[in-house]
């Protein structure tokens, strides 16, 4: 339903409608406005409209200024003073009207502006008789539903940049039977320009899809390179964290400039998706979630390696708190939210920042007692990665920066450790079990 306040709700954040919030679900469970209206006195539920208007309201035109490329400052300062709502329109909405065919439409950012367009109230009175309203079509949503769904025709809102700022622009049939629905729903010429934005902005992220496609087989390249390096510092016996590390021979500096082309390719797709420059779905096709995973678990511990070797940590502190670049953040999460893992729970591409820290904690001679919580986690992830393939063995090897520091813990604690002295060798050296 067009005015319905309920799909609009999630658009302001809670603590600005925490105090009449309960007191509008009174009206919505009661499913009689007249019976509900007992609970809620007339000033509260005007107020509880119009917070939830004006925060659309700042949504909405916030996202118009990015899909129209506002280079005004003051955004970026609207951005940081203004508490914005995190939600988004997703999956399909349905917008009716009282007599013509539903419109049913997929781009998230023109549901965004027709839920702020399509519900203008004027002056004061128009606004007391909206907010009265936007609960009443809640209501009887169900009905209106199914009077609606026995409409012959259903339109299908695809082609948004095609949408004409005034009726007498229209083209096509299908764009003029658009237009008059959109002046049923009161769309000013404002919000027909934000729609066809829209839907230039969605074939633009299919442009930039494209070209976001043509750096996939670069990427594959690169990792192979790397994937085939990591056995021979694995052949050599000290391993491929240690290895890079230490940068003794020109197979490692080849590898750094692989690392740095493959930090500028996924900075520039990270980069592009954070500005909503890539279509919606981008972050949960497969193949680009696999591939984000598999360059994470290989790159990530020769990023770290490249951190500690230049002793960054000293001007800007831990990796993980400060030095971890975003192009892993995000891989992660498309990881952790397309398999539903609990947020942080794929972080072993991060076990070498872990060991780094808890290596200078020791050389600083902090006492045991105070870091046996974070050794004893650490112990417990490396066995669990370890049973899984995500740590590789050379991870154990002798002279592996790991096994040296785990080496120099108590006795007491390496007896009841998770990890103990394997009487086989791995690779070149004796390694850890």
């Amino acid at each position: 339903m067009n005015f319905d306040i309920v799909p609009r709700i999630f658009l302001a954040p809670l603590q600005s409608i925490k105090m009449d919030f309960q007191a509008i679900l009174h009206i919505l469970y009661s499913k009689s406005f007249c019976f509900g209206l007992n609970f809620v006195e007339n000033s509260q539920l005007v107020t509880f409209f119009t917070t939830v208007l004006r925060n659309s309201q700042s949504i909405a035109t916030h996202c118009a200024c990015l899909f129209m490329r506002c280079t005004n400052p003051l955004l970026a300062t609207f951005t940081g003073l203004t508490q914005l709502s995190p939600y988004r329109p997703f999956g399909e909405y349905v917008f009716c009207t009282s007599d013509r065919s539903p419109v049913v439409v997929k781009n998230s950012e023109a549901v965004l502006q027709l839920l702020l367009y399509a519900l203008q109230p004027g002056h004061e009175q128009e606004v007391v008789e909206a907010a009265h309203g936007s609960v009443k079509e809640h209501l009887v949503y169900e009905s209106a539903m199914q009077k609606n769904f026995k409409m012959p025709d259903v339109v299908y809102l695809d082609h948004l940049d095609a949408v004409p700022p005034s009726l007498s622009d229209a083209g096509s049939e299908e764009i003029q039977l658009v237009g008059t629905l959109f002046e049923d729903l009161r769309l000013s010429a404002e919000a027909r320009l934000c729609l066809h934005a829209a839907g230039e902005q969605e074939k633009q992220r299919q442009r930039n899809l494209v070209t976001v496609d043509t750096t996939y087989s670069k990427i594959v390249d690169a990792l192979r390179f790397l994937s085939e390096y990591q056995e021979r510092c694995m052949n050599r016996g000290l391993g491929y964290y240690d290895t890079f590390k230490v940068q003794n021979h020109s197979d490692d500096f080849n590898a750094n400039v692989k690392r740095m082309e493959l930090a500028g390719l996924w900075d520039q797709i990270v980069e592009m998706v954070r500005r909503y420059e890539l279509p919606c779905s981008f972050e949960s096709q497969e193949k680009w979630v696999n591939l984000g995973t598999c360059y994470r678990r290989l790159v990530e511990p020769l990023d770290i390696a490249n951190y500690y070797r230049h002793a960054k940590n000293e001007d800007t502190g831990p990796y993980l708190l400060k030095g971890r670049p975003s192009r892993y953040k995000y891989t992660q999460a498309w990881l952790e939210y397309t398999h539903q893992m609990p947020r942080g729970s794929s972080s072993e591409s991060c076990f070498w920042a872990k060991v780094e820290e808890l290596c200078i904690g020791s050389n600083k001679g902090k006492p045991y007692l105070e870091m046996e919580g974070r050794i004893t986690e650490l112990e417990e992830e490396a066995k669990h990665w370890r049973s899984r393939g995500l740590l590789k063995e050379d991870v154990f090897l002798e002279d592996s920066t790991f096994v040296k520091w785990w080496k120099t813990l108590p006795g007491a604690h390496r007896l009841k450790s998770h990890i103990r002295i394997c009487s086989q060798p791995l690779s070149n050296g004796q390694g850890l079990s």
